[in-house]
């Protein structure tokens, strides 16, 4: 996993909060690869985005708010709502067909 600032201070104790929080996805562990996290700073809100790839598919979810952490937030709620639905629906697609003869 990778944390890059982009207008922002270099921050240990959000690296850390991001790591933190990222273990809650940890018994997915093995589906996710190449995690990145950019924070940036846009007119006055922070930007936290997370880039990864997950059952061979890329991944890319972003949220906004006054402080990093919360931008982190937003991001990691996001994550954890729509990625079961996302990576479910894929190997629902990909499952064999089983014939009824």
């Amino acid at each position: 996993m990778q944390v890059s600032y982009h207008h922002v201070d270099k921050s240990s104790s959000l690296n850390d909060f991001v790591e933190e929080k990222m273990q809650r996805f940890s018994q997915n562990k093995e589906k996710f690869s190449n995690i990145n996290w950019d924070i940036s700073k846009e007119g006055g809100l922070y930007k936290a985005a997370v880039r990864f790839k997950a059952s061979g598919k890329i991944f890319k979810m972003e949220g906004r708010a006054g402080n990093a952490y919360a931008s982190v937030l937003k991001v990691l709620r996001k994550m954890k709502s729509a990625l079961p639905r996302k990576i479910k629906s894929e190997q629902r697609l990909h499952r064999k067909h089983v014939s009824l003869h």
